[in-house]
């Protein structure tokens, strides 16, 4: 997987979504972002209950309604300077 050495210590956001009116979004990326930091997986490959691992954290928390079953953890780099998709 494309730069596996930083999975769990990179996080990736939209930008727009440090400027929509309903935070929602943002806050419910930023905690499915720091489970992977804390130990859930990147690797779309791995078993299903790991890699859908940080999408289930939305379920512990006020974020239910932005869970998704089809998420699984991923990076993967695009083809511009610095460009990466997660």
């Amino acid at each position: 997987m494309p730069d596996a050495d930083t999975a769990g210590r990179d996080i990736g956001i939209d930008p727009t979504l440090l400027f929509d009116a309903d935070q929602t979004a943002l806050v419910c990326t930023l905690i499915h972002e720091l489970a992977h930091v804390g130990g859930a997986s990147t690797d779309p490959g791995a078993p299903a209950d790991q890699a859908h691992a940080a999408e289930k954290a939305l379920m512990s928390c006020s974020c239910k309604q932005q869970y998704r079953k089809e998420v699984l953890g991923s990076i993967r780099s695009g083809s511009g300077f610095g460009q990466r998709y997660v």
